[in-house]
């Protein structure tokens, strides 16, 4: 039962994002660069803390 009802908020939310994706094309295209702008900027970050924890414990 609660397994359908988090499938269901799923979908939902899903449907939502597709609506706003559709609702303005030029903030729709700024928002998705901003979006994929933000993941690399994760990634490098999570990359390079990884370096670091590796290099601090080589040196140990």
């Amino acid at each position: 039962m609660e397994e359908e009802r988090k499938q269901q908020t799923q979908s939902e939310r899903i449907q939502e994002t597709e609506d706003i994706k559709e609702e303005t094309d030029g903030d729709k295209i700024l928002h998705t660069k901003y979006i994929s702008q933000c993941d690399k900027n994760t990634s490098i970050r999570q990359d390079s803390q990884v370096a670091l924890g590796s290099m601090n414990e080589s040196e140990l």
